[in-house]
């Protein structure tokens, strides 16, 4: 019925002027992160209106610490695309918001944030030509119809930073450059106690997808090693999803070197304890983001998937100075697969390009995260 739209096509509004702007944003918690880089332009874009966010509820607390916009507007996405009862009232919510323009900047479009877009009945509603990587093309080629305008791709745009500044130059930011400084706009906040003495190395051994982790008996000898040589304490991070990926860690650890915390704390807390520790080590997933937006020493486990799109970071402007988050990968021949894997991992193994990945190599890389940090903090 709601994809249909037959039903709120029809839905009567309130007799007011169709004011404000609605940006719709339903990532999870990394591709916001990427987002905030070109999310600060929108002020400027539209300085008279009213700004409404209409994000994933995952990122819902970060984003109401920030100054962006004026309403944060949290949504349940995985209930948005499987509970119609729950997706009719969410989107007639929008249909009575009365917006003047609805922008969804996301590039890889899918139906759910389609709907939350076509729903608002804004008289302009501005979205991504965008690819196929999370919606089909006769779905997309159907929803496409709903926006009044659409940005056209920029082929030399290939990183996530550069599309996202792609579109906001096309809305009118014609100076915008993305950059990694533009990135660490997240507040400070109230840090969670943690109950470790001296300089600590957060480890983060989950992911989205499970054959993107790299394995956790290599995150345990990498831990190991950083406790051993490097007499740094262990933060094990991560959704409640991960405690006992966490535990199995911890337990090959000194006793007192390591503190399980996955799923203990709340995002901003998350983010504060990334802000204070010496260094991150974690599968291709949010902390790495919120390492960057923080300025935290971070070395990636980065399989071939999706290679370039979102990490290695390669702005349009380079700062000095800039911490930027250090890969290390297993180089193959099908890098880009987009995670359709030309060899099938056995069991719940990683896929080859991530559970091959040397334990000395992930090690050698922290080592030059922590002293790079060093030398840009030395410099005047």
């Amino acid at each position: 019925m709601t994809n249909k739209y037959w039903l709120l096509d029809y839905l009567p509004t309130f007799l007011r002027p169709k004011q404000g702007v609605l940006l719709v944003r339903l990532d999870l918690i990394g591709d916001f992160i990427l987002w905030l880089d070109s999310a600060q332009t929108y002020r400027d874009l539209y300085p008279r209106k009213k700004v409404t966010l209409y994000v994933n509820s995952a990122c819902k607390e970060l984003a109401e610490t920030l100054p962006h916009w004026d309403e944060v507007v949290g949504v349940d996405v995985h209930l948005l695309r499987t509970n119609y009862l729950y997706r009719l009232r969410a989107l007639t919510r929008l249909r009575w918001s009365n917006f003047a323009v609805a922008i969804q900047p996301t590039f890889s479009r899918e139906l759910a944030g389609d709907l939350a877009l076509r729903a608002s009945f804004a008289p302009q509603r501005i979205g991504y030509e965008g690819d196929l990587n999370n919606i089909g093309s006769s779905i997309k080629n159907n929803t496409d119809n709903w926006y009044t305008k659409l940005i056209a791709n920029d082929p030399k745009q290939t990183m996530e930073l550069n599309i996202n500044a792609h579109f906001v130059r096309a809305l009118g930011c014609h100076k915008f450059l993305s950059s990694i400084a533009n990135i660490p706009k997240i507040p400070v906040q109230r840090r969670a106690e943690i109950e470790l003495e001296g300089p600590y190395a957060i480890v983060a051994p989950g992911a989205s997808w499970t054959r993107k982790q790299w394995p956790v008996e290599q995150f345990s000898k990498l831990a190991q090693e950083l406790v051993t040589q490097n007499g740094m304490k262990i933060a094990l991070c991560g959704s409640p999803h991960d405690f006992l990926l966490c535990e199995q860690i911890a337990k090959a650890l000194p006793a007192n070197c390591a503190i399980n915390l996955a799923g203990k704390t709340t995002l901003t807390e998350y983010v504060e304890i990334i802000r204070s520790a010496t260094l991150l080590v974690c599968n291709d997933s949010a902390p790495i983001h919120i390492a960057a937006a923080t300025q935290t020493p971070a070395v990636c486990i980065l399989g071939g998937g999706h290679f370039g799109r979102f990490l290695p970071y390669k702005p349009e402007v380079d700062f000095a100075n800039s911490q930027v988050p250090l890969i290390v990968t297993n180089r193959m021949e099908c890098f880009g697969c987009k995670w359709a894997c030309t060899v099938v991992p056995k069991g719940d193994d990683a896929v080859p390009c991530i559970k091959f990945v040397s334990i000395s190599d992930v090690y050698s890389s922290c080592i030059d995260a922590i002293n790079s940090s060093k030398r840009a903090h030395e410099s005047p």
